[in-house]
């Protein structure tokens, strides 16, 4: 059913595809949380960014969740909660990630280089400064952006890496 649901809605208008997923979801419970992804990812395609939040919290509360998954829809909850400009609340979902799954590392490091920008559009330095010495102690690829974030904080503003 969902994939022909995902044929169908390829051609269908947003609205009878969030019902064709909606109908899955409650018909089908082994394809509830696949068919509301797909309709948060609607919405957030239509730039519906607080429905697409309220369907990723619906998601979250699924018993079935795994830990990426779990880390995943933060992140996107995150980056949904920035497209409507409430970068508190993004902060918030952001941070859930490194505090409910600090063993999905790539997640936390990506949500840790948008915290880090987060801080910076806000000018909280010494919050960005925190946030990038903790990309930097992962020793990964980002960590060099994180470093250079650093390097400029400290170049340009008063704040102390």
């Amino acid at each position: 059913k969902l994939a022909v649901a995902d044929i169908f809605s390829k051609d269908m208008d947003t609205q009878t595809a969030i019902a064709t997923y909606q109908s899955i979801a409650q018909t089908v419970p082994e394809f509830k949380k696949d068919a509301l992804l797909r309709v948060a990812d609607i919405y957030k395609n239509d730039q519906e960014y607080q429905k697409a939040i309220n369907t990723y919290e619906e998601v979250l509360s699924a018993p079935s969740l795994s830990k990426s998954d779990g880390a995943a829809l933060y992140f996107e909850t995150g980056d949904a909660y920035e497209l409507l400009n409430n970068p508190s609340k993004a902060v918030e979902a952001y941070l859930k990630i490194s505090y409910l799954y600090p063993d999905e590392k790539e997640w936390v490091i990506k949500s840790y280089l948008r915290l880090g920008r987060i801080f910076e559009d806000g000018s909280q330095w010494e919050q960005a400064a925190t946030i990038y010495n903790k990309v930097i102690v992962f020793n990964t690829d980002e960590a060099k952006y994180a470093k250079e974030r650093l390097d400029w904080i400290a170049a340009n503003t008063k704040a102390t890496p």
